[in-house]
């Protein structure tokens, strides 16, 4: 007989730290249909990363017709491809599927899905006005994503190569103690409700320039340029406040372990 699980289980897989737009938005929706996916069908995580994708390409394309109704329609599916996106990873943690090639087969569909709707959506405006400045915009938009990600990915190598010395040379030297520019009551606000420290990451950088600012956009006739650009300002400031978080964590480590010349 088939398992039933309850939305309790299915919120025990929810990260435990994780962007507050994903926090606040997307758990509360992905949680609930996630329940009967669970429960009544067949599906696997990585069936939930193709409707995703798919999801994803169907925002591109409605992003390149650059008229008010679609890019209306392009930031609902661009939306409803992050709530699965974010639904795979619960599933796979819910019923022990996680897989290498899974997780592969998710990298990859994102990468591609971000650059389907950078070229969708600046590309299509730029085809619609004949205006430089998007093509600009989407250079922008589409370096700082993946230089955000790729920084992502090394300060998280980092942190658990330090945390591993650490570990490994416990009892001959104290660890260093961590540092944090946020106040210790902000700190524990956001640790109660799950929300990680830095509050304007890549997610919240995506979905500023895939939701948000085409609804503005078809709304108004603004926002694609003025979001890109305030989001990329925030991006560089989370980046730089990264940054020189993991350069106070290696130089204590370096001292906790007694390097002189840290490579």
């Amino acid at each position: 007989m088939r398992r039933q699980y309850t939305l309790d289980d299915i919120k025990a897989t929810y990260k435990p730290r994780d962007a507050w737009w994903t926090v606040l938005i997307i758990d509360p929706i992905a949680g609930r249909l996630l329940l009967p996916i669970a429960n009544r069908t067949s599906l696997r995580p990585i069936h939930l990363t193709f409707i995703a994708a798919i999801a994803g390409l169907v925002a591109a394309l409605c992003f390149w017709q650059a008229t008010p109704i679609y890019l209306v329609w392009g930031a609902i599916a661009f939306h409803l491809s992050f709530i699965f996106d974010c639904m795979d990873g619960k599933l796979a943690r819910l019923k022990s599927q996680q897989s290498f090639l899974g997780t592969w087969v998710d990298f990859f569909l994102d990468r591609t899905k971000d650059i389907a709707c950078t070229i969708g959506l600046f590309g299509g405006l730029f085809h619609a006005t004949d205006n430089n400045a998007y093509l600009y915009l989407g250079f922008v938009f589409l370096t700082l994503n993946f230089v955000r990600y790729l920084n992502a990915a090394q300060a998280k190598q980092l942190t658990q190569a330090m945390s591993a010395a650490l570990d490994a040379n416990r009892g001959s030297t104290e660890s260093p103690k961590r540092t944090s520019s946020a106040s210790p009551s902000l700190k524990t606000t956001l640790a109660k409700y799950r929300i990680r420290l830095h509050l304007f990451s890549g997610i919240e950088y995506q979905m500023s320039v895939f939701v948000i600012a085409p609804l503005l956009q078809a709304g108004w006739g603004w926002g694609v340029q003025f979001i890109t650009l305030a989001g990329a300002v925030l991006i560089l400031m989370t980046e730089i406040a990264v940054g020189v978080r993991v350069f106070a964590a290696t130089r204590s480590t370096d001292l906790a372990l007694g390097s002189r010349d840290p490579e």
